[in-house]
């Protein structure tokens, strides 16, 4: 254990004094893809059909619960 410490001593203590550094970045992250805007036509379309497909699942469930009770 004490040989690691020694060698990991040393190898920082060299980076420290190189000008250039030792260990180099090999894969850089990037940013991710910006997100193209969709058009306000396009929003509102999406989200009526979306609206319309969550009510009607709504309205199914309530009345089937309704029916369920009544037995």
């Amino acid at each position: 254990m004490y040989a690691e410490v020694i060698k990991n001593k040393e190898t920082a203590h060299f980076i420290l004094k190189s000008e250039t550094p030792f260990f180099q970045v090999v894969d850089q992250s990037e940013l991710p893809i910006s997100a193209v805007p969709k058009g306000l036509v396009k929003q509102l379309v999406t989200g009526g059909f979306l609206g319309a497909f969550l009510l009607s699942l709504f309205f199914l469930g309530r009345t089937v619960y309704k029916q369920t009770m009544e037995e």
